[in-house]
């Protein structure tokens, strides 16, 4: 029996796990090194696919022995069994005409969607980070079967401005949430980090196990999550919203929020 055995720990990964220029604390790593060698269980909860997770944390398979929340709750992937859980996708004629309206509504506009097989993008934003390198697409190539999300990057005042436009025009048939200021999603309707961590909830149960889970997060798309949770975590770099519905503001992600949870318990 560890300290920790029932306990589980699901970390959203940017600006919570990851600070700002994909620097992740050192004390983190090792926190959750020792978390699991107790018993504990610990996973990761992003808005990026499996592959891209990878990309910014590439320890993910040796940090994690639960599944990991991708797509904002699109699926659950297994790296130990390398195997996709669960895979919501978006409807395919409701996101094309989503993505068309938007490539036409403002050329600054980045746009970008997760498939089966990465990351691609319809067009690459004014704004858009140096580090972006999956594929860009030319518009007859674009292909949403099997899409889990799509992300619209932008200055904060055009998503703003954008966004109750979407809502009213597609808001029966998509979903969305903001991952940062600058990072605005689309999901299936109902899809969210929260319906994830129930179906995390049933998968341990599957097991014969429960858990208490631990939910820390950042941001908008992380609220749902937290509201899951049996304990809500947020750091001190989180947002007003998410900071309103956490039980503990703990430090910030650059010094290493997952290791001051681990030591809290």
């Amino acid at each position: 029996m560890g300290r920790f055995d029932g306990i589980l720990i699901v970390s959203d990964v940017d600006g919570t796990f990851i600070a700002k220029g994909r620097v992740i604390a050192e004390r983190n790593i090792k926190a959750v090194r020792y978390f699991i060698s107790e018993g504990g269980h610990f996973t990761f909860a992003t808005g990026r696919d499996h592959i891209a997770l990878l990309a910014v944390v590439p320890m993910a398979p040796e940090l994690t022995n639960a599944p990991i929340i991708n797509a904002n709750g699109g699926y659950l992937y297994s790296f130990a069994r390398k195997e996709m859980i669960n895979p919501i996708f978006l409807p395919e004629k409701s996101i094309r005409n989503a993505v068309d309206f938007i490539y036409d509504y403002k050329d600054s506009l980045g746009i970008r969607y997760s498939a089966l097989d990465g990351s691609k993008y319809c067009r690459r934003a004014v704004i858009e980070p140096s580090y972006a390198d999956a594929p860009l697409l030319e518009r007859n190539e674009w292909d949403f079967e099997k899409c889990f999300k799509v992300v619209v990057r932008g200055l904060p005042e055009e998503l703003d401005e954008l966004r109750p436009i979407l809502e009213e025009r597609f808001g029966g048939e998509l979903g969305f949430v903001k991952s940062s200021a600058r990072l605005l999603e689309m999901v299936p309707p109902g899809v969210n980090k929260g319906c994830a961590v129930n179906a995390l909830r049933k998968y341990f149960h599957s097991l014969g196990q429960n858990v208490k889970v631990y939910a820390c997060g950042d941001n908008e798309n992380d609220i749902e999550m937290l509201r899951a949770a049996d304990v809500a975590i947020c750091p001190s770099n989180a947002i007003d919203r998410v900071k309103e519905i956490s039980h503990h503001t703990l430090c910030s992600s650059g010094e290493g929020l997952i290791a001051d949870l681990i030591d809290m318990l």
